[in-house]
Formats: structure tokens, sequence, C-alpha cells
């Protein structure tokens, strides 16, 4: 497994975390701003599959979809701000 380095060392991540459904309804709407590190993890009670809008979103996201193990199932980048 390669770990991730950022100039010679492992990176630090600023996550919140959105683990009750009005958390997840709310998601990243109305941030106007994020740094490269920060993002937001949505958790849910079981496995299941899941789909989001970016209305009201007003920065372009990546999303990473994960499995329960942690293993990265799918990458969508560059998700529109806006985008219904």
């Amino acid at each position: 497994m390669r770990l991730l380095r950022l100039f010679g060392r492992r990176p630090t991540f600023s996550i919140d975390v959105a683990d009750d459904p009005q958390e997840r309804a709310q998601g990243l709407m109305f941030v106007e701003e994020m740094a490269t590190l920060e993002g937001m993890l949505f958790i849910y009670e079981r496995p299941q599959s899941v789909s989001f809008w970016m209305k009201n979103t007003l920065i372009p996201l990546d999303m990473l979809f994960a499995a329960p193990n942690g293993e990265i199932l799918r990458i969508h980048e560059n998700a529109v701000p806006g985008d219904l």
C-alpha cells in the first residue's frame, strides 16, 4: 500500500462528519470556500447506494465513495456547483 505523501510527510486532513439525516441533507450547501485538505465525510447506518445533487452547493467537489472496509469504490471528480 502506498501512503499519500505531501512535501515529504503525511498530510493532515480536516473533516466534518455528517452522520445523521439532517447533517447529510445540509451537506456542503452554501459553503463558499474549502481548503484543499478539508472535506466532509457522510456516514450511513448501513452500506447503501447513495446519490448527491449540487443544488445550493457553491464550490466544485471531488466525491469519493467507499466500502465499509475503507476501499475506494468510485471517484466523481469536479462535481459542478449548482448542478441538479
